[in-house]
């Protein structure tokens, strides 16, 4: 990286790459007794189908439902809805 850095720096009049180290990622967990997988911060990821596609009229990319990896997919609600939602039942699952 150094030499990079330097052929950069000297195209360019000043120092363009910083090394961050070998993880550019890190992950995050916020509560110790439910483990993560893949998961980023929570364990489980709830989209909307009609969200989704008020994203997608507003969004001029091309965004699909698997680009955000979701393990519940909610249909019949109104866009945006689950935002102020506070507890979820599937069946005699409780999601809070």
């Amino acid at each position: 990286p150094h030499q990079i850095q330097r052929r950069i720096a000297g195209d360019f009049g000043f120092q363009q790459l910083r090394w961050v180290g070998p993880q550019l990622t890190r992950r995050v967990k916020r509560h110790d007794d439910v483990p993560l997988s893949f998961a980023d911060g929570y364990p489980y990821l709830l989209t909307n189908e009609a969200s989704l596609r008020d994203l997608q009229q507003r969004c001029p990319a091309s965004v699909k439902m698997e680009q955000f990896r979701p393990n519940l997919v909610i249909s019949g609600a109104g866009a945006w809805e689950e935002d102020t939602w506070k507890v979820i039942r599937i069946g005699d699952v409780i999601f809070d």
